[in-house]
Order: structure tokens, then C-alpha cells, then sequence
């Protein structure tokens, strides 16, 4: 079940929240049926289509990720005339695996007993996202996370054969002494059995892109289709790095 990009606006006020290289805040969202707290943040709308898709995406496959909202600024003081939408998520006062590991270090062993990691990994290497660090995952509970962050994914310039880094296997493999890569990569693989199922007239039709990015829209889910023939490949080389680190 895929849950609709939830579309509204954003209303005053904004309070800032420190990440990084882009401006983020709480705020509250008012869509046609409610009013909800959400974390926005300001981004290029070439990120904010690969946001959409993303989350969409991983709704499709099973994966857990925050409700997506995209957001019409012109009632908040974000409104700027080349930006006029954000994306956002609910709000839940939950913490990034990086600041929960920093308070509890064994909470990042809980990763690796995480039933969806495997699905994630290669999530990760559909998506050519090499941003899976420990700061965009949110950690819910023991073996419980959520993705998100993922601007950064379907870079510029890629095709559909393109190997980028993919953390999460790397610390996978580093973590273990007694799996060898070859195991990895073949349950890796299994994991990903139902993504050949993912109907893409249903994810654009959820994203109801038309007013803010339908051609960029399109252009990504035709690559995602293209480089989803690819994944057998891409995750068999990935499994013969034998290093990574996921807290850098």
C-alpha cells in the first residue's frame, strides 16, 4: 500500500532545525482533510523529485520511511518566486542511528539485527544512493528503523550500470567474521525478489507531480525501471569491497 504524497502548505511559524547543508525546519502542513507537525526542509527541486521517488518507492517494496508531504510555500515566509514547494515528513521526535549510537554505542549493533537491512542494501543499490549513513537512518527501537535523506540519490549523470559506494554493505561486510561475500550478495539478491513487482504507473500517479515536476518525474522512474535489470550485477561487485564505515 502506497501512501499519496500528502499536498498542502506551509504555514507560519518556522522553527529552524540544524542539518547540514540545507534549511530545515518544524512547522505545521495544512493539506485538504488536516493540519499536522512536520519537518520541511528547503531543498532544489531536483532533490525534491528524488525525494518523492524514494519514498514512494521504498513505500512499494515494503521498506519504512516517514509520510511524505510536499508543500506549497507562498503562505510562509519560505516563499521565495524560483522555490514555491518543500518537501516534508511527519514529525516524531526520534533520533538519527548516528545520535543514538553517540549516547548508546552497542544501539548501533541493532542494525545489523534489523529485518529490513538486507532489503535496504539493496534499496540502496537500485537508487545509486551512496549517502546511507548512520545520520539518515532514524532509530525507532531495537531492530526498528526508518529511511530517509534521500536527495542525494539518483545523481546527475548516472546510468543504468553505474556503481557508486553503498554503505550499508560495506559495514555489513565489516561487521561479520564469519559470512562470506559471496553468502551476502546471494541473500542480498533474494531480499529483492518483489521489486520486479513495483508498479510504476501507481508511483507517478501518487507523487501528483503535475504542478511541481512531472517531466523530471518521469525521466527518474524511466531510469529506476532501466537500472532495476541491472541489480543482480551491481550487487555482486558491490560484495567484493570488503571495507566501509557507516558513522563517517
Amino acid at each position: 500500500m502506497i501512501d499519496t504524497i500528502r499536498y498542502g502548505d506551509l504555514l507560519d511559524p518556522l522553527v529552524a532545525v540544524p542539518n547540514g547543508s540545507h534549511e530545515t525546519a518544524l512547522a505545521r502542513a495544512r493539506t485538504s482533510t488536516s493540519i499536522s507537525r512536520v519537518l520541511v526542509k528547503r531543498i532544489p527541486l531536483h532533490e525534491l523529485v528524488r525525494e518523492v521517488l524514494c519514498n514512494l518507492l521504498a513505500q512499494a517494496v515494503g521498506l519504512p520511511v516517514p509520510a511524505p508531504y510536499v508543500l506549497d510555500v507562498r503562505r510562509s515566509s519560505w516563499f521565495t518566486p524560483n522555490a514555491r514547494h518543500v518537501f516534508g515528513t511527519d514529525y516524531s521526535p526520534r533520533l538519527s542511528l548516528v545520535r543514538a549510537a553517540r549516547q548508546a554505542p552497542a544501539t548501533l549493533d541493532y542494525l545489523l539485527q534489523w529485518p529490513s537491512l538486507l532489503a535496504t542494501i539493496a534499496f540502496d543499490e537500485w537508487i545509486a544512493n551512496s549517502d546511507r549513513t548512520a545520520g539518515n537512518l532514524l532509530y525507532i527501537g531495537p531492530k526498528d528503523f526508518q529511511l530517509i535523506d534521500h536527495g542525494d540519490a539518483l545523481p546527475n549523470r548516472i546510468d543504468p550500470t553505474t556503481k557508486l559506494a553503498n554503505r550499508l554493505a560495506r559495514h555489513l561486510v565489516a561487521s561479520s567474521t564469519s559470512v562470506r561475500q559471496q553468502d551476502f550478495a546471494r541473500r542480498v539478491l533474494d531480499s529483492c525478489a518483489n521489486f520486479g513487482k513495483v508498479d510504476f504507473e501507481q508511483i507517478e500517479e501518487a507523487a501528483m507531480s503535475s504542478s511541481w515536476g512531472e517531466h523530471m518525474v518521469s525521466e527518474c522512474i524511466r531510469l529506476l525501471i532501466d537500472r532495476r535489470t541491472q541489480l543482480p550485477t551491481l550487487i555482486e561487485e558491490e560484495f567484493r569491497v570488503i571495507q566501509g564505515q557507516l558513522l563517517a
